[in-house]
């Protein structure tokens, strides 16, 4: 991290916070997580974005695919070119969803927050068939083999 401190110089646009352990707190400034990996297997930082209600731009490799039906967007990372039309289409966005009142901006939010848990959810029972049904009401407890 201290080679990426030391790339970003003092520009004030690039904020270091530091661990959290807790994925929603860590995303609760955030606007839009951009994950231009080259591999990925899976991305639980992916899931950790949409499951908080944030914009995820991602690009078309490996397991970030599976992301895109829950709300990831593909976008072009082989540029910066590509990648900042991407955030800035994003951002442009977002000024539009900024001059809507705070009550429907939060009810939108909280609607889009519960889809994105309830899609997780499903993702995680579907690739779960070995819990039995009562197990899974009460939470994830796998039978020994």
């Amino acid at each position: 991290m201290k080679a990426l401190q030391k790339l970003a110089g003092s520009d004030s646009r690039i904020i270091f916070k530091g661990f959290s352990a807790d994925p929603a707190t860590a995303l609760r400034d955030v606007d839009v997580v951009v994950m231009p990996s080259r591999w990925e297997a899976y991305g639980i930082v992916a899931i950790e974005a949409l499951a908080s209600g944030r914009k995820l731009l991602c690009n078309g490799v490996d397991g970030l695919l599976d992301h895109v039906p829950l709300g990831g967007q593909v976008v072009d990372t082989s540029s910066a070119t590509g990648l900042s039309a991407a955030i800035t289409e994003h951002a442009q966005a977002r000024i539009s969803a900024d001059n809507m009142s705070p009550i429907r901006q939060n009810a939108m939010l909280e609607m889009q927050f519960r889809e994105n848990w309830r899609a997780l959810l499903q993702e995680v029972m579907a690739a779960a068939p070995q819990c039995s049904h009562s197990q899974r009401s009460w939470g994830l407890r796998f039978r020994p083999d």
